[in-house]
């Protein structure tokens, strides 16, 4: 069942094309410092056991790109996390809107300004999970988030409406949370902090939360008040984040950096893993947070109630392995899932 596709340089981005829901697609970006960047949208077909991976479009993209955001309220929206302009080190973003093969910029959101150019790039762009507000679009900087109203329709526009200033905590990765609109969560080396987006303060931290830089962190997306991470010391952790003084579980899941922990956005015990260790691991995973009743005794939850069972190992890439994504078409078919590595190679896999 595996299907394998090559880019023409090396990569890291990856995503799934969030916004189409009747077919499986992903769009995978180049981030060559030398050729000519560009950006594939590639379909998955599966058939009588037999899967294939088939390009749609190939995008000219300017730069290397770093990060794929996919627009889930319109398929035809993508944005892009690259280098910013030549007189400026730090990443910029763009929305596009792709139309007839080819991509149309709608607009970016710069990477430079006071402060320097390192200090103000674009570390990743956040669309709502729960597609409850679907004009907003989220830009981690450095060093502050945006918050964008955005038109997203024939015309693609975007209005800066807020900011909030991340002080001494700069960021580094992001996520939103799925059940409660108003609050993400973003690191920074190996911290994690919570943040209201309409008190634009914070709400809480995870000082600590590794022993060495976080690379990765996701939501649950079926139990509330579950968050994994992982980092460079090789380990995911499940918390509940009203309750951070220590995991609910963590588990030792690669032998180098973990870059990646994906969990199913139906079937939540499914969790994908990936690192520079070359491997992508699937892993049934049963986590849940505290109830009332142990959080009125101040009781953890058994150990045995939590586990992380490896299911199986896919040795499908020979280079790190950056990018991982389930498929959002979970209407066509909920067990497929993409990865890829550095090298430029995109395997398709089935559950």
């Amino acid at each position: 069942m595996t299907a394998v596709y090559g880019l023409p340089h090396c990569a890291r981005a990856l995503c799934t094309q969030d916004g189409e829901k009747e077919r499986i697609r992903f769009f995978a970006g180049t981030c060559s410092l030398r050729d000519d960047n560009e950006l594939h949208l590639v379909e998955a077909k599966v058939e009588d056991n037999i899967s294939s991976l088939d390009c749609i479009y190939i995008f000219s993209h300017p730069n290397e790109i770093w990060s794929i955001s996919s627009c889930p309220s319109n398929s035809k929206i993508v944005g892009t996390i690259h280098k910013g302009t030549e007189s400026s080190a730090g990443r910029a973003a763009t929305i596009w809107r792709m139309e007839d093969g080819t991509l149309e910029s709608g607009f970016t959101i710069a990477g430079d300004g006071e402060g320097g150019a390192r200090k103000q790039e674009v570390r990743k762009l956040l669309w709502d999970p729960a597609n409850s507000k679907p004009e907003l679009l989220l830009a981690l900087h450095r060093d502050a988030v945006g918050v964008w109203d955005t038109e997203v329709g024939s015309n693609v526009g975007g209005k800066l409406t807020a900011k909030l200033d991340l002080g001494m905590n700069e960021c580094a990765e992001g996520a939103w949370n799925p059940h409660f609109g108003d609050e993400i969560a973003t690191t920074y080396y190996r911290n994690v902090y919570f943040w209201d987006i309409r008190t634009m303060k914070e709400k809480g931290s995870i000082p600590g939360a590794h022993a060495m830089s976080i690379r990765n962190l996701c939501f649950n997306n079926n139990k509330p008040y579950v968050l994994s991470t992982c980092g460079d010391d090789s380990l995911v952790k499940f918390w509940d984040y009203r309750h951070l003084q220590k995991p609910l579980c963590h588990y030792q899941a690669h032998h180098h950096w973990i870059w990646n922990v994906r969990l199913h956005s139906c079937l939540d015990q499914l969790v994908l893993t990936s690192g520079t260790d070359g491997h992508v691991k699937l892993w049934n995973v049963n986590v849940s947070p505290m109830s009332s009743g142990q959080e009125r005794r101040g009781k953890e939850p058994a150990r045995s109630q939590q586990h992380m069972n490896l299911v199986k190992t896919y040795e499908d890439h020979e280079d790190s392995v950056y990018g991982l994504c389930w498929t959002s078409s979970t209407d066509v078919d909920t067990w497929t899932f993409a990865s890829m590595s550095y090298d430029g190679r995109v395997v398709l896999n089935r559950v």
